[in-house]
C-alpha cells in the first residue's frame, strides 16, 4: 500500500493518510523499530483502559523507516485552538486537567517506573556532580506510585475532535506518582516562551502559557482531590532530567529550575 497525503509533521515523525479512516505515523530516520513498537504497545494499553486515544492497527516498515498505523482522529491540536482563540485558554486548560486526571486513575503493569526514568536522565544531564547529587537525593524522597503517566502531556499532544479531547504520542508513558506527570506538563508550558524569539510574541506566549499552567493546576487539584505540595519539588527534578533532551534554548532556565532543588 502507498502512503497518501501528508497531513501532519512532528519532531519525530511525519503523518500520512493511509486508506479510509487511518493514518500512518512514519518515524523520522534514527527512530528504531523497537521505539515504534513501544509507542504502539503503550497506546494499546491506554486504549484498553478506556482512555480517549486512537486505536492502533499495526506496526510496519516503509522506506527503511518504522511506522504505526493509527485510527485517524479528525481534528486539530489544542495548541492550534488556543492560538486561534486565546480568550479560551483557561477553558482548554481546565478540559486538559479533566482528561489528565482520567489517565491518572488507571494502573497498568509492565511500564517503566518514572523515578527510574528520571534518575537515568539526570545522570545523562550536563549538570555538575554536586547539583546532580542534590537532585537525585530530592528524587529519592519524592513519593512512589503506580498510576499511568503520559509524561508528554501538553497541547500539541491533545487533539480536539468535536467536543472530545484525544491524547496522542504515548512513547514516554510510564508509571508513578501523578504529580511527576503534572510537573512535566507545567515545565513544558513554562519553557514554551524560550522557543520564540524575544519581543512581543514571546511576551504573549509567556502570558498565555502562565494562564494555561495556572488554570490547569487549579482544576487538576480540584478534581483529583490530591494535594500539590510536592509539585515544585517534582518540577525541579523533571527540569534536571529535561537537560538530557538537548534543547539548547532551554539550558539556562532549566539550570535555574534544577538549582532550586536545594532551596
Amino acid at each position: 500500500m502507498q502512503k497518501g497525503r501528508l497531513v501532519g509533521r512532528g519532531a519525530r515523525s511525519d503523518i500520512y493518510e493511509w486508506g479510509k479512516g487511518r493514518v500512518l505515523k512514519l518515524m523520522k530516520p534514527g527512530i528504531s523499530l523497537d521505539a515504534a513498537k513501544n509507542e504502539a504497545r503503550n497506546t494499546d494499553l491506554a486504549f484498553a483502559a478506556g482512555l480517549p486515544v486512537p486505536r492502533v492497527y499495526e506496526v510496519i516498515e516503509m522506506e527503511g523507516r518504522p511506522g504505526i498505523v493509527y485510527e485517524h482522529i479528525k481534528g486539530d491540536p489544542v495548541d492550534r485552538h488556543i492560538k486561534a482563540a486565546t480568550w479560551r485558554t483557561g477553558e482548554f486548560a481546565r478540559q486538559a486537567a479533566e482528561v489528565h486526571t482520567r489517565v491518572h486513575q488507571i494502573t497498568v503493569a509492565g511500564l517503566r517506573d518514572v523515578k527510574h526514568r528520571l534518575r537515568s536522565a539526570v545522570l545523562r544531564s550536563k549538570l555538575g556532580e554536586a547539583v546532580q547529587g542534590q537532585v537525585l537525593q530530592r528524587l529519592q524522597g519524592l513519593p512512589d506510585g503506580t498510576a499511568l503517566l503520559h509524561f508528554d502531556f501538553h497541547p500539541l499532544n491533545l487533539v480536539l475532535s468535536g467536543q472530545r479531547i484525544y491524547i496522542i504520542d504515548w512513547d514516554n508513558a510510564c508509571t508513578g506518582d501523578p504529580l511527576a506527570d503534572v510537573a512535566r506538563t507545567c515545565l513544558i508550558s513554562s519553557l514554551a516562551e524560550y522557543h520564540v524569539r524575544p519581543g512581543l510574541k514571546r511576551i504573549l506566549v509567556r502570558h498565555f502559557s502562565r494562564v494555561m499552567r495556572d488554570e490547569y493546576v487549579k482544576r487538576y487539584a480540584e478534581i483529583s482531590a490530591k494535594g500539590t505540595e510536592s509539585l515544585r519539588h517534582w518540577i525541579s527534578v523533571v527540569a534536571a532530567a529535561r537537560m538530557a533532551e538537548g534543547f539548547a534554548e532551554e539550558v539556562e532556565p532549566l539550570k535555574c529550575l534544577a538549582a532550586a532543588v536545594s532551596s
